[in-house]
């Protein structure tokens, strides 16, 4: 679906189908104008579906709102996405440090990729720290955000 200007209409659609959609293993919505409704109606989908593995929202200017409602999702027991792509949006250090903490929890997520979101510091501080309790990540990607060399090292 990628490239797609998906309304908010058609995203609560697709949560939908979601609930009943027990196939879908891969879902690519990179550079589809998603905004936080969108994002928020995607993952109460995902939050029902026993099956979906890889999500990518690239690019879809995600903020705070939709930071919440993807930790919320990745604490549930049942959620088994172990790859989430939310490189270049627009994510406040808030948000990715709600992501973050909800990894503390969540024993599925493998890949996390992070780039270009114009974090800072605290998160990657927090990230390290989360990689020392959480065993099952092994992928993460911070690429071009705000962090100072001393801290990553």
């Amino acid at each position: 679906m990628d490239r797609n200007r998906l309304t908010a209409k058609f995203m609560s659609e697709l949560s939908q189908a979601f609930w009943m959609n027990n196939t879908l293993l891969k879902l690519s919505m990179a550079h589809c104008e998603l905004y936080d409704n969108g994002c928020i109606y995607l993952f109460d989908g995902i939050e029902r579906n026993l099956k979906l593995m890889e999500l990518d929202i690239t690019n879809n200017s995600l903020r705070s709102l939709s930071a919440k409602r993807i930790a919320e999702v990745l604490t549930i027991r049942d959620v088994c996405l172990e790859s989430l792509n939310l490189s270049h949006n627009s994510l406040s250090d808030q948000g990715a440090l709600q992501i973050i903490s909800s990894l503390n929890q969540n024993r599925v997520l493998k890949r996390l990729d992070l780039n270009d979101n114009q974090l800072n510091d605290p998160v990657a501080v927090s990230m390290l720290d989360m990689v020392k309790r959480n065993s099952k990540i092994s992928y993460i990607n911070l690429n071009l955000n705000n962090f100072d060399q001393v801290v990553v090292q």
